[in-house]
């Protein structure tokens, strides 16, 4: 039988199987230390925390474990967690053990543009959002997951875009991150040779195309034109070939070359 202090308990070594975890107040299954005397478990997880941590490349500072009595927010995603806790002195947070190696950036399959953890937002432009995936209102003084593109509001809740792996990679370093950028960035139109007064592009050449296109906005005959592209009827805003049969939505001219689909 061996012994383990914590605190100021003096908790004997117990066998395999499922019992309720004091620290993290929910059942678990595995070994657990405990005391006989007070009834208090913690599972082994628990009892070999480590009291400092550090990932650089996801925080600056190190973490330091803090257990607590009571309640506390999560700084990294705005959920109330109970007495394991991490803190970062430096920058004054507390945060889920699970949250220590957060990633900073991550690309979301549903979502064109890389998004970015931050542990607040700024209110000069935001005063009130829903996370784009349940629907609910996102605390900006808490943690959240945004895009950084001028005029993209796209905001989510830290625990709802990372509930899925299989929907996300995490982008480690910043160049990863423009590579992806200017990738989706990237339009399919080479090269804009004439436009009108309104700034359209009223003739263009296409990277799916061999000759000039030019844009119209009506069929002139009364044919059931499909575009070339989406392969569905063309009524009206298209481009068109002078020189042989080959249509495209004005819509499907502008899409990007690259775009990662949700479903991967």
């Amino acid at each position: 039988m061996k012994e383990k202090i914590v605190g100021i308990y003096v908790i004997s070594y117990i066998t395999k199987g499922r019992r309720f975890c004091n620290l993290w107040q929910k059942k678990h299954f595995g070994v657990f230390y405990g005391c006989s005397l007070c009834h208090f478990n913690i599972n082994l997880e628990c009892a070999l925390l480590r009291s400092i941590v550090e990932y650089k490349s996801r925080h600056q500072h190190p973490f330091t474990l803090f257990w607590r009595q009571d309640s506390f927010i999560c700084d990294a995603c705005g959920t109330e967690g109970n007495y394991i806790s991490y803190i970062c002195s430096t920058c004054c947070t507390i945060v889920h053990k699970k949250y220590i190696s957060l990633p900073r950036i991550i690309k979301f399959s549903r979502h064109d543009h890389c998004i970015f953890h931050k542990y607040f937002l700024e209110t000069r432009e935001l005063t009130k959002q829903d996370c784009k995936i349940c629907f609910k209102e996102v605390r900006l003084e808490r943690g959240s997951y945004s895009c950084v593109k001028q005029g993209c509001n796209y905001v989510v809740h830290v625990n709802c875009v990372l509930e899925h792996q299989k929907l996300y990679e995490v982008i480690e370093d910043e160049k990863q991150w423009e590579e992806l950028y200017e990738k989706s960035m990237q339009s399919s139109i080479i090269r804009v040779i004439e436009v009108n007064e309104a700034g359209e592009a009223t003739k263009i050449q296409h990277f799916s195309h061999q000759h000039c296109l030019v844009l119209a906005y009506k069929m002139e005959e009364e044919i059931d034109r499909k575009c070339d592209g989406c392969m569905l009827s063309i009524s009206a805003l298209f481009y068109y070939c002078l020189e042989c049969p080959f249509f495209l939505h004005k819509t499907c001219a502008e899409l990007p070359r690259i775009k990662q689909h949700w479903f991967r």
